[in-house]
């Protein structure tokens, strides 16, 4: 399971809501937890993605944890989105939706 989390802010904030990040996000594995900055067109408000991948103790409640030092800089709101790996299905772990010519076998 891995949990995403998107939302804008002011540029000017960036600097400020990063070391906010960094605090809250304490001993958390850098490489289970990853913030991304989108690419924008519009220089003066930034999308920040947060994401919590497997490896995290409890990513929900980091994730609330960051979520609340986070608020003071979010213009909006904060966008979460859960997934998690498809069932294994009988034609492998993505079913029907495998690489061409999963499940199938040479005759």
């Amino acid at each position: 399971m891995e949990i995403f989390v998107y939302y804008r802010m002011r540029a000017s904030d960036a600097a400020a809501a990063l070391a906010a990040f960094g605090a809250a996000r304490g001993e958390a594995d850098p490489a289970a937890l990853r913030i991304l900055q989108r690419q924008d067109s519009e220089p003066s408000l930034l999308t920040w993605m947060e994401i919590y991948g497997p490896g995290l103790t409890d990513p929900f409640g980091l994730e609330a944890r960051i979520a609340q030092a986070m608020t003071p800089f979010v213009q909006g709101l904060r966008h979460r989105e859960v997934f998690a790996v498809p069932p294994v299905g009988p034609l492998g772990p993505l079913g029907p939706l495998g690489p061409p010519g999963a499940g199938t076998t040479a005759t």
